[in-house]
């Protein structure tokens, strides 16, 4: 926790007017007129501290801003009991210029006033401060809803310094459409002055000249307007939607300018003194004739560019070898209302670690006391300076670290295992992985170094211990998440591919066979862990406890996505996995094949549910499990769950698992009577299930309606299986929209909303087939993969080698058909689109 700027004041401070006459009561010489200046100098630079709360009730004669409690309601009044030096304190909240609709009114800077936002401003810690929610706005917006009758200029700026100080603020609203002056600076207006503003956001200003900001007629040439840290994002203006400068230069430094329209986003006009960009973002700025110019323009104007990302950039004028025109890659879609949200880097961005941080926090954004340190924090104070572990450092040597642009990428902790590394063995790079999983595992679970985090894992077979100890098993603890499917120097987790590069956990201690291998190859411990993109195999549940494969321990809160649990053996509940009864545990499973286990005697093959608050299964396959005792679930076992406990199984095949080598209904599942399933494809399935009232479910065949479940080796698990289901199957959009999510702490589609997981193949998860009689339509399939709309076939029906009459003879007789070979798309259906297809091949 950052602590308050009180908490790092170490300086001495002049004592209490109560204090010196306490002294002057016990020493009677006078103190040196020296000292007594320099107390004086001492309390006139520390200035004061006011404060300005906009939920502040008190009546406006008790409000002097000289603490939370007695804090002006309206900022300007703040402002103006200021005098240079001071510091004024601003709360969460909206702020208007007027309470009346006098569209002259603005906000009004005071030279030498330092003004900082995002304050909590109540409560037991009124001095937090967080700018991450964007909460302290100064809005234009004083009449309608309309924008037409907005205020100006939310801040006009009259002949102040840079010791003048806009910190951690929102500036939106501002309309200047008006004459003269009232037609620039929709967000602040200044003339002859170049206040520091830092961490700023200028948001949905307009004007003729200067969206965001407008600044006439500078004072001198060399007074440096300064601009560290903020954002600008859709501002509107003929001229300079985002800044309009003459005059006087511009110090841009790691700021992000996006989505500003009509006139370049930056124009300097008229100005002798050199400009700067360093460590910005330029991007998606609109309106002009080239997407360079629509970034800035110079006109009478020089600049320097160094270390930015520059839509269009075309290195002349000025030119810069270290900056790049590629996209930035923001991780979310444009449309976001979040601002900062919006324009925060993607995890594969090419502006990662490429910048340095020129600007010194002389704003002291920290509270640290040190103003010589480069800008510690961005727009939503994550830390400024990151060394992201998968990107080369690009800046200057004193700070490698820094990202172009107002954010930073702080990505989780994670931690990398690759079995063929030959490095350090530390999992900070790919080269220098573990490689050793227990290695990665036993890194976060350490006392006082440990903690929540990814473990990447590259592809290969590794093994809960190098030695014969049956007991050895992968444990997670609170807060791990173990993805597979990596082939070793990704940066995305987009980038893996779980089928093709195969991620092996294996229980397999000694000689092939059950006999010697670990009893739990994976124990999801308590607290929130996930397992993502692998292959679990070989455990041997030699005991009664089961869970040879996973143990799901009781207080776990665990999801399992995209994984095949196989060749699992054992003489207890769940040679695949166990759920052990709990009071919290609860167990996601989604999009992953549980097939190929075995158990002996009373034993039960596949999933064993003894006990949990609440337990999903959806769009899995659970195939092909074998219990040799007769009468026994073989595919799933829901029993001795509580009052209140919810087993939900959707979307999913249960075939070809056997008991006493009969597959009966009982062998594909065994519930209680608050399981609930859904639109589920069962073997043996004839409209019931004992014990529960099943929704929407059909029946299958041992194969699942599949393609080829078991492989040409005609072995579960083993890789070369097609998990697709057959063309026009009832699976097709047979089910409802995906229940899993992503688990928690765990972003698998690289953007930050969340929309859901990618199926087995990592496809998108609900494809709408248009067949008749589906029993979803729009819904998901039945299974861990999606059909998906594949390309059109040969229009040459009658093999003539030509697609003439006769072809459309055949096409139309079969028009409306479900399935028919004549279905040119692959949508299951002749018909329109078919013909079309056909059309297109003419001749």
């Amino acid at each position: 926790m950052r602590r308050t700027p009180s908490t790092y004041l170490t300086h001495s401070t002049a004592p209490s007017t109560d204090a010196r006459r306490a002294d002057r009561s016990i020493t009677t010489a006078p103190w040196p007129l020296a000292i007594c200046l320099a107390l004086a100098l001492s309390q006139a630079a520390l200035g004061a501290t006011r404060y300005v709360r906009a939920n502040q009730i008190l009546p406006i004669n008790q409000q002097n801003g000289l603490s939370w409690e007695t804090a002006f309601q309206k900022l300007q009044d703040g402002i103006d009991a200021c005098s240079a030096g001071d510091e004024l304190r601003v709360a969460n909240g909206l702020y208007l210029p007027t309470t009346g609709t006098d569209r002259s009114a603005s906000f009004v800077l005071k030279q030498g006033v330092k003004l900082r936002g995002g304050y909590i401003g109540s409560g037991p810690n009124p001095d937090g401060r967080s700018l991450a929610n964007s909460n302290t706005r100064l809005s234009g917006e004083i009449g309608s809803s309309s924008t037409a009758d907005n205020s100006f200029h939310v801040v006009r700026a009259i002949g102040v310094d840079s010791t003048t100080l806009l910190d951690g603020v929102v500036i939106s609203g501002g309309n200047a459409n008006g004459v003269g002056d009232d037609s620039n600076g929709g967000g602040i207006l200044m003339i002859n002055s170049s206040p520091h503003l830092v961490r700023c956001q200028f948001i949905d200003n307009a004007a003729k000249k200067g969206g965001g900001i407008a600044r006439l007629s500078g004072t001198t040439t060399s007074s440096v307007l300064p601009i560290h840290g903020c954002i600008f994002a859709d501002n509107i203006a003929q001229a300079g939607s985002a800044i309009f400068a003459q005059s006087a230069p511009i110090q841009l430094a790691n700021a992000t300018v996006a989505d500003n329209s009509e006139g370049s986003a930056i124009d300097l006009s008229n100005i002798s003194a050199t400009s700067s960009f360093s460590s910005s973002i330029l991007y998606r700025n609109t309106g002009q004739a080239t997407p360079e110019l629509s970034q800035f323009r110079l006109t009478s104007a020089a600049l320097t560019v160094s270390r930015c990302c520059i839509e269009g950039w075309d290195n002349v004028n000025p030119s810069s070898a270290t900056t790049i025109g590629n996209d930035p890659q923001f991780a979310v879609p444009q449309s976001s209302n979040n601002v900062p949200f919006r324009l925060q880097l993607g995890n594969g961005s090419p502006c990662i670690d490429q910048g340095e941080c020129i600007a010194a926090d002389t704003a002291d954004t920290d509270g640290d006391g040190n103003t010589a340190e480069p800008l510690p924090l961005t727009i939503d104070d994550a830390p400024r300076i990151v060394d992201d572990q998968f990107f080369a450092n690009g800046g200057a040597a004193s700070n490698p670290n820094t990202d172009m642009g107002a954010d930073e990428l702080v990505r989780p902790r994670i931690i990398l295992v690759d079995a063929a590394a030959q490095g350090a063995n530390n999992g900070t790079t790919w080269g220098n992985a573990y490689t050793s999983l227990q290695s990665a595992l036993a890194e976060l679970a350490a006392p006082g170094t440990g903690g929540p985090g990814q473990v990447w894992v590259a592809k290969g077979t590794y093994k809960p211990t190098t030695g014969t100890d049956v007991n050895a098993t992968f444990l997670l603890t609170d807060g791990v998440h173990v993805l597979g499917g990596f082939a070793g120097g990704e940066a995305l987790l987009s980038a893996r591919d779980w089928v093709a590069h195969r991620t092996i956990l294996s229980g397999e201690l000694g000689p092939a066979g059950p006999t010697g291998n670990s009893r739990h190859v994976v124990t999801c411990g308590a607290g929130t862990t996930s397992l993502d993109g692998l292959v679990i195999r070989d455990g041997n549940a030699s005991s009664i406890l089961g869970g040879g494969g996973i143990m799901v321990d009781a207080e776990a809160q665990t999801t399992i996505t995209h994984c095949v649990i196989t060749a699992n053996t054992g003489i207890g509940p769940g040679s695949a996995i166990r759920v052990e009864p709990g009071d919290g545990n609860l167990l996601a499973l989604g999009f992953s094949i549980v097939a190929g286990n075995t158990a002996i005697g009373t034993g039960i093959a596949g999933i064993v549910i003894d006990g949990a608050d609440e337990v999903i299964i959806d769009r899995c396959l659970i195939a092909g499990n074998v219990s040799s005792g007769s009468g026994l679930a073989a595919g799933i076992r829901v029993q001795a769950l509580s009052a209140g406990d919810v087993v939900e199984i959707s979307n999913s095949i249960l075939t070809d698992n056997s008991s006493g080598g009969v597959h009966s209904l009982a062998a594909q599942c065994s519930l209680g009577s608050q399981a609930e399933v859904r639109f589920s494809a069962i073997e043996s399935f004839s409209g019931t299930i004992p014990n529960t009232n099943p929704v929407g479910c059909v029946a299958v065949g041992p194969d699942g309606e599949l393609i080829d479940a078991r492989g040409p080796d005609r072995v579960y698990g083993t890789g070369d299986e097609d998990y697709r289901p057959l063309p026009c199957s009832v699976l097709i959009d047979g089910g409802e929209s995906p229940e899993v999510q992503e688990p928690s702490g765990v972003d698998l589609n690289e953007i930050v909303l969340n929309v859901g997981l990618a199926d087995f193949l990592d496809q998108t998860a609900s494809v709408n087939l248009p067949i008749v009689g589906a029993n979803q339509v729009g819904g998901g399939d039945i299974g861990p993969v999606e059909a998906q709309l594949l390309g059109a076939t040969g229009a040459d029906l009658d093999g003539s080698g030509h697609v003439d009459a006769a072809d459309l003879a055949m096409l139309l007789g079969a028009w409306n058909s479900v399935g028919s070979e004549f279905d040119l798309n692959g949508d299951c259906l002749v018909d329109a689109s078919d013909l079309a297809v056909l059309l297109g091949a003419w001749g």
